[in-house]
């Protein structure tokens, strides 16, 4: 039979994903469903509901012009080419493995999607399995085929903000200067910066005041790129003094995968990839005052 719900509200085991602002009764009646936790061994897909569609919910990550980015929510319908996914729906389930077999230790999300009749009545089937008891590959690559149209889209979580994705500089940073240096050796190796980023601190004792958050950055230039690598060149190779006055602001310095992270206040400080510290001169301050990092 079809399974129609009655709750005014979702129980914990429904759809995490529908978004709630969808107009699609078969979108909002699966965001009331108990959905299946896993594949289960028992497909069930009876031989008189006649679908004609099928909807399903999921969350994507997207970039908005403007406004960064974001996780969101998609409702979704697919009203044509039903026949492969229907027919594998009905595919039976392999034999559970036996001891001889080793199966691989990785779980297989289950999406969150419904078949609909012409009532708009809907049903959540549960998915053939094979030996290990993962999903049969056929019913989810019949599912992802189809010619998708998303009819609700719902902005859920913002990932980025716009500056953030135009520079490339993470929402947020470990404060490495609450920890203890980790080398007494100089970093030796060349570092030339593409990206500057600016990072606040919250007041010592405050929740997560070892972790700064974003507030400014900037692209470099080719000739700051060259200012700023020429400064770090030139900081030294002494070992920073002893300093216990917290900084409220540091600076990220990113070249691809490696970082130097500088106090902006408080001990002003440099941070290389190697964890060694060293005083930070005042010209490179001064060059990344002149890019907007203070």
């Amino acid at each position: 039979m079809p399974i129609e719900h009655e709750s005014p509200e979702p129980s914990p085991a429904s759809s995490q994903h529908c978004p709630a602002a969808s107009q699609d009764v078969a979108i909002v009646e699966l965001s009331y469903l108990p959905l299946p936790s896993s594949a289960t061994s028992d497909a069930s897909l009876p031989a008189n509901f006649d679908a004609v569609a099928v909807v399903r919910c999921e969350v994507e990550v997207q970039t908005f012009a403007g406004d960064g980015q974001w996780s969101v929510e998609l409702g979704q319908r697919a009203s044509s080419g039903l026949g492969p996914l229907l027919a594998a729906l009905r595919l039976p389930s392999s034999p559970p493995a036996g001891p001889q077999v080793a199966c691989a230790a990785v779980g297989v999300e289950v999406p969150d999607f419904a078949l609909v009749d012409a009532d708009e009545h809907i049903l959540v089937p549960d998915l053939p399995v094979d030996e290990c008891g993962a999903p049969l590959t056929a019913a989810l690559d019949a599912l992802n085929a189809l010619h998708w149209t998303t009819e609700t889209e719902q902005k859920i979580t913002h990932l980025q903000t716009e500056p953030e994705v135009e520079t490339g500089c993470p929402p947020e940073f470990k404060d490495l200067f609450e920890l203890e240096s980790g080398s007494t050796q100089p970093y030796t190796t060349s570092v030339r910066p593409t990206v500057a980023c600016e990072y606040t601190v919250a007041p010592s004792g405050q929740v997560q005041n070892d972790v700064g958050q974003f507030s400014r950055g900037a692209k470099l230039t080719d000739s700051q790129q060259s200012a700023i690598t020429v400064a770090l060149r030139d900081a030294g190779t002494a070992a920073a003094k002893s300093c216990t006055t917290r900084a409220t602001k540091f600076a990220l310095l990113l070249d691809g995968s490696m970082y130097v992270v500088i106090e902006l206040n408080g001990c002003q400080r440099m941070d290389y990839p190697n964890e060694f510290r060293a005083a930070t001169p005042t010209a490179l301050l001064n060059d990344l005052s002149v890019v907007g990092i203070s």
